[in-house]
Protein backbone atom coordinates (compact mmCIF):
# COMPACT_ATOMS: atom_id res chain seq x y z
CA UNK A 1 0.00 0.00 0.00
CA UNK A 2 1.33 3.09 -0.86
CA UNK A 3 0.22 7.03 -0.09
CA UNK A 4 -0.09 10.02 -2.79
CA UNK A 5 1.15 12.24 0.09
CA UNK A 6 3.64 10.11 1.96
CA UNK A 7 4.92 12.92 4.24
CA UNK A 8 0.62 13.51 5.74
CA UNK A 9 1.28 9.28 6.35
CA UNK A 10 4.60 10.09 8.90
CA UNK A 11 2.74 12.97 10.28
CA UNK A 12 -0.36 10.96 10.96
CA UNK A 13 1.77 8.19 12.65
CA UNK A 14 3.47 10.88 14.92
CA UNK A 15 0.23 12.63 15.63
CA UNK A 16 -1.38 9.09 16.49
CA UNK A 17 0.96 9.36 20.03
CA UNK A 18 -0.67 12.36 20.85
CA UNK A 19 -3.83 10.97 22.75
CA UNK A 20 -1.00 8.54 24.41
CA UNK A 21 0.99 11.85 25.50
CA UNK A 22 -1.91 13.09 26.79
CA UNK A 23 -3.08 9.96 28.42
CA UNK A 24 0.23 9.89 30.46
CA UNK A 25 0.35 13.22 31.72
CA UNK A 26 -3.06 13.08 33.11
CA UNK A 27 -2.12 10.20 35.05
CA UNK A 28 0.60 12.45 36.68
CA UNK A 29 -1.43 15.17 37.51
CA UNK A 30 -3.05 14.79 40.46
CA UNK A 31 -1.67 14.68 44.03
CA UNK A 32 -2.43 12.51 46.21
CA UNK A 33 -4.16 12.72 49.91
CA UNK A 34 -5.21 10.38 52.15
CA UNK A 35 -8.05 11.28 54.62
CA UNK A 36 -10.72 9.61 56.68
CA UNK A 37 -13.08 8.15 54.36
CA UNK A 38 -10.27 7.42 51.43
CA UNK A 39 -10.32 3.78 53.06
CA UNK A 40 -13.78 2.88 51.94
CA UNK A 41 -13.33 5.12 48.88
CA UNK A 42 -10.14 2.82 47.84
CA UNK A 43 -12.23 -0.47 48.31
CA UNK A 44 -14.86 0.95 46.13
CA UNK A 45 -12.33 1.79 43.29
CA UNK A 46 -10.63 -1.53 43.90
CA UNK A 47 -13.48 -3.45 43.49
CA UNK A 48 -14.04 -1.30 39.87
CA UNK A 49 -10.33 -1.01 39.01
CA UNK A 50 -10.29 -3.43 36.58
CA UNK A 51 -13.36 -2.38 34.66
CA UNK A 52 -12.20 1.21 35.06
CA UNK A 53 -9.13 0.44 33.03
CA UNK A 54 -10.48 -1.48 30.35
CA UNK A 55 -12.30 1.44 29.81
CA UNK A 56 -10.06 3.67 29.69
CA UNK A 57 -7.62 1.82 27.43
CA UNK A 58 -10.44 1.09 25.39
CA UNK A 59 -11.31 4.73 25.00
CA UNK A 60 -7.02 5.64 24.04
CA UNK A 61 -7.63 3.17 21.28
CA UNK A 62 -10.35 5.00 19.45
CA UNK A 63 -8.67 8.13 20.13
CA UNK A 64 -5.63 6.57 18.50
CA UNK A 65 -7.69 5.23 15.92
CA UNK A 66 -9.27 7.98 15.03
CA UNK A 67 -6.30 9.94 14.31
CA UNK A 68 -4.91 7.55 12.35
CA UNK A 69 -8.18 7.41 9.90
CA UNK A 70 -7.89 11.27 9.94
CA UNK A 71 -4.61 11.43 8.48
CA UNK A 72 -4.80 8.34 6.32
CA UNK A 73 -7.65 9.85 4.57
CA UNK A 74 -5.69 12.88 4.03
CA UNK A 75 -2.71 10.98 2.73
CA UNK A 76 -5.18 9.16 0.16
CA UNK A 77 -4.08 5.58 0.64
CA UNK A 78 -3.72 3.60 -2.48
CA UNK A 79 -3.88 -0.59 -3.06
CA UNK A 80 -2.14 -1.89 -5.72
CA UNK A 81 -3.85 -3.54 -8.62
CA UNK A 82 -3.79 -6.90 -6.89
CA UNK A 83 -6.15 -5.81 -4.26
CA UNK A 84 -6.50 -6.11 -0.33
CA UNK A 85 -5.83 -10.12 -0.65
CA UNK A 86 -2.59 -9.55 -2.41
CA UNK A 87 -1.30 -6.69 0.11
CA UNK A 88 -2.96 -8.83 3.16
CA UNK A 89 -1.26 -12.10 1.90
CA UNK A 90 2.37 -10.47 0.64
CA UNK A 91 3.88 -10.31 -2.14
CA UNK A 92 2.57 -13.20 -4.21
CA UNK A 93 5.23 -15.18 -6.40
CA UNK A 94 5.24 -14.20 -9.87
CA UNK A 95 6.29 -15.56 -13.27
CA UNK A 96 8.21 -12.99 -15.23
CA UNK A 97 9.43 -12.95 -18.75
CA UNK A 98 11.64 -10.84 -19.89
CA UNK A 99 12.06 -10.19 -23.81
CA UNK A 100 15.23 -9.09 -25.47
CA UNK A 101 15.25 -7.40 -28.88
CA UNK A 102 18.34 -9.22 -30.32
CA UNK A 103 17.72 -7.68 -34.26
CA UNK A 104 20.23 -5.63 -36.48
CA UNK A 105 18.79 -2.36 -35.21
CA UNK A 106 20.15 -3.11 -31.32
CA UNK A 107 23.65 -2.92 -33.11
CA UNK A 108 23.29 0.98 -33.67
CA UNK A 109 25.91 2.77 -31.66
CA UNK A 110 25.63 5.22 -28.95
CA UNK A 111 27.35 8.97 -29.18
CA UNK A 112 29.48 7.66 -25.86
CA UNK A 113 30.63 4.91 -27.75
CA UNK A 114 28.92 1.82 -26.59
CA UNK A 115 25.35 -0.01 -28.44
CA UNK A 116 22.21 0.15 -27.59
CA UNK A 117 22.29 -3.56 -27.72
CA UNK A 118 24.60 -3.26 -24.52
CA UNK A 119 22.12 -0.80 -22.74
CA UNK A 120 19.59 -3.37 -23.46
CA UNK A 121 21.39 -6.38 -21.37
CA UNK A 122 22.22 -3.72 -18.66
CA UNK A 123 18.32 -3.08 -18.51
CA UNK A 124 17.46 -6.55 -18.72
CA UNK A 125 20.08 -7.47 -15.86
CA UNK A 126 19.02 -4.78 -13.50
CA UNK A 127 15.12 -6.59 -14.11
CA UNK A 128 16.58 -10.00 -12.64
CA UNK A 129 18.62 -8.36 -9.64
CA UNK A 130 15.46 -6.41 -8.59
CA UNK A 131 13.09 -9.56 -8.61
CA UNK A 132 11.93 -11.13 -5.68
CA UNK A 133 13.94 -14.58 -5.31
CA UNK A 134 10.69 -16.09 -5.35
CA UNK A 135 9.45 -15.14 -8.82
CA UNK A 136 10.57 -17.38 -11.27
CA UNK A 137 12.00 -15.97 -14.50
CA UNK A 138 12.44 -16.54 -18.35
CA UNK A 139 14.10 -15.24 -20.56
CA UNK A 140 12.83 -14.37 -24.81
CA UNK A 141 14.84 -12.94 -27.33
CA UNK A 142 12.72 -11.89 -30.20
CA UNK A 143 15.18 -13.20 -32.89
CA UNK A 144 14.64 -17.20 -32.04
CA UNK A 145 11.62 -16.98 -30.11
CA UNK A 146 10.41 -20.43 -29.93
CA UNK A 147 13.97 -21.44 -27.92
CA UNK A 148 13.59 -19.57 -24.90
CA UNK A 149 17.52 -18.26 -23.86
CA UNK A 150 16.68 -18.85 -20.08
CA UNK A 151 13.58 -20.82 -18.88
CA UNK A 152 11.79 -20.92 -15.87
CA UNK A 153 15.01 -20.24 -13.84
CA UNK A 154 14.50 -19.31 -10.16
CA UNK A 155 15.45 -15.85 -9.08
CA UNK A 156 17.25 -17.25 -6.07
CA UNK A 157 20.16 -18.38 -8.11
CA UNK A 158 20.67 -15.13 -10.19
CA UNK A 159 23.79 -15.58 -11.14
CA UNK A 160 22.90 -18.29 -13.93
CA UNK A 161 20.50 -15.60 -15.31
CA UNK A 162 22.71 -12.55 -15.09
CA UNK A 163 25.47 -14.71 -16.98
CA UNK A 164 23.21 -15.80 -19.88
CA UNK A 165 22.24 -12.18 -20.51
CA UNK A 166 25.81 -11.00 -20.49
CA UNK A 167 26.69 -13.35 -22.91
CA UNK A 168 23.88 -13.24 -25.45
CA UNK A 169 24.86 -11.45 -28.38
CA UNK A 170 22.91 -9.26 -31.15
CA UNK A 171 21.78 -11.24 -34.28
CA UNK A 172 21.39 -10.49 -37.47
CA UNK A 173 17.97 -11.69 -38.23
CA UNK A 174 14.95 -9.58 -38.40
CA UNK A 175 12.83 -9.16 -35.34
CA UNK A 176 9.80 -11.95 -35.18
CA UNK A 177 7.13 -9.75 -32.66
CA UNK A 178 4.27 -11.74 -33.67
CA UNK A 179 6.30 -15.51 -32.89
CA UNK A 180 7.72 -13.72 -29.70
CA UNK A 181 4.33 -12.95 -28.29
CA UNK A 182 2.75 -16.25 -29.45
CA UNK A 183 5.45 -17.89 -27.38
CA UNK A 184 5.04 -15.40 -24.16
CA UNK A 185 1.01 -16.49 -24.57
CA UNK A 186 1.42 -19.90 -24.79
CA UNK A 187 4.63 -20.17 -21.70
CA UNK A 188 2.12 -18.07 -19.67
CA UNK A 189 -0.98 -20.89 -20.17
CA UNK A 190 1.55 -22.93 -18.47
CA UNK A 191 2.73 -20.65 -15.64
CA UNK A 192 3.77 -22.56 -12.19
CA UNK A 193 2.57 -18.83 -10.56
CA UNK A 194 -0.94 -16.89 -11.05
CA UNK A 195 0.87 -13.56 -11.38
CA UNK A 196 2.06 -13.34 -14.26
CA UNK A 197 4.47 -9.90 -15.82
CA UNK A 198 6.05 -9.51 -19.46
CA UNK A 199 8.73 -7.00 -19.83
CA UNK A 200 9.76 -5.66 -23.28
CA UNK A 201 13.73 -4.84 -23.59
CA UNK A 202 13.33 -2.89 -27.13
CA UNK A 203 14.52 0.13 -29.00
CA UNK A 204 10.78 0.10 -30.16
CA UNK A 205 11.90 -0.06 -34.20
CA UNK A 206 8.79 0.13 -36.37
CA UNK A 207 10.07 -2.81 -38.41
CA UNK A 208 8.34 -5.97 -36.91
CA UNK A 209 4.78 -4.84 -35.58
CA UNK A 210 2.78 -5.11 -38.04
CA UNK A 211 -1.43 -6.04 -38.12
CA UNK A 212 -0.20 -10.04 -37.53
CA UNK A 213 0.60 -8.65 -33.76
CA UNK A 214 -2.90 -7.40 -33.45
Amino acid sequence: MTFLIPALAWFGLAAAAIPIIIHLLNRRRFTRIDWAPMKYLKLTIQSNKRRLQIEQLILLMLRVLAMLLLFATVARPMISRGGFGEWLAGKQRKSQVIVIDDSMSMTQSLDDGGYVFDKAKSAAIEIVRKADVADQLTVFTVSNPTAPLVRQSQVDDAGDLVRAITDLKPSHLMNQWASTFESVDEYFQGAAYPTREAVLVTDLRAAGWNADIA
